[in-house]
């Protein structure tokens, strides 16, 4: 799991980095701590993480604004406020927040969060093995949920042209 740190204040997110280092999920890489969200929304896209925690209360951009501009740039992103006020908790959840940790962040209490962040990403595990994909590289072919790729025979060329063709212009009008 990449996991991003978002704090305009140093303690806190010291703090959160030594609880989740110490938390008992394995698989946690924290790919970047940040206390400027501007500095954040620069490497955001580079980073790709999974998890973001982020403040709400900040300079520049509060972490609501923020949190929707990652969501943005990174639809798949998970995140999860941390804050020391409680009213900001309907409109955290508004942007799909898988949580809302109130300061100072206590050990169970992360560890009920990243149990909850586990399951999301085991159920997109689950979800991703069972879809069909056209490869268009390399000739064109199905790949089936199992991995096995399988070619598709063309009884002429310009009719595979022509499936190709349409499967990428699919939900558009197509006028000869």
């Amino acid at each position: 799991m990449r996991i991003v740190l978002v704090d305009d204040e140093y303690l806190p997110l010291t703090r959160l980095k030594n609880l989740l280092e110490k938390s008992n999920v394995s698989g946690i890489e924290i790919v970047g701590e940040y206390t400027d969200s501007l500095e954040l929304l620069k490497d955001i896209e580079i980073l790709q993480p999974n998890v973001v925690f982020l403040d709400i209360v900040m300079p520049d951009m509060d972490g609501l604004a923020l949190g929707e501009k990652i969501q943005e740039k990174i639809p798949d992103v998970e995140i999860v406020f941390t804050t020391g006020f409680d009213q900001y908790a309907i409109d955290a959840f508004n942007l799909h927040a898988i949580d809302y940790l109130l300061k100072p962040i206590q050990i169970a209490r992360l560890e009920k969060t990243l149990e909850r962040l586990e399951q999301i990403k085991n159920k997109v595990k689950e979800i991703k093995p069972r879809l069909t994909v056209i490869k268009l590289f390399g000739g064109l072919h199905v790949v089936l949920p199992n991995g096995q790729s399988q070619p598709i025979k063309w009884r002429t060329s310009k009719a595979k042209e022509l499936f190709a063709y349409m499967l990428e212009h699919k939900n558009e009008m197509i006028f000869p």
